[in-house]
């Protein structure tokens, strides 16, 4: 599917998975990566590619693409989340506890958003 067209997003994050799944992250790497560049303005290639770091204990590669995905509109409290988790475990716990703040304004968090934020209070 995706050496007929780039246009197709699912296709992208679906196969990306895969390789993760089955032990490509090389591979899969690659497919985040070009989802990204074929994507720029959508926050799910963003998100996916945190992820990806996020998997490996990258934490401080990871945070620019959880920021990304925010600027890029997708005001999901997940990315709010996984941002802080990542700020938290490159010593940033204020900036972690800010992202936190922030995420809780736009929405229901869950548990375990609350229980983050009280282990970093």
């Amino acid at each position: 599917t995706m050496t007929i067209t780039d246009r197709l997003l699912p296709a992208y994050m679906d196969f990306g998975a895969a390789c993760m799944e089955f032990g490509k992250p090389d591979k899969a790497f690659e497919v985040f990566k070009k989802a990204c560049e074929v994507y720029p303005d959508l926050s799910v290639p963003f998100t996916q590619m945190g992820r990806y770091y996020l998997s490996f204990s990258e934490y401080g590669k990871a945070i620019p693409y959880f920021e990304n995905a925010l600027v890029n509109g997708d005001q999901n409290l997940d990315h709010y989340y996984l941002l802080a988790i990542c700020q938290f475990n490159t010593d940033n716990r204020e900036m972690a506890l800010e992202t936190l703040d922030r995420g809780e304004e736009i929405g229901e968090p869950t548990a375990a958003y609350y229980v983050l934020m009280v282990n970093l209070s």
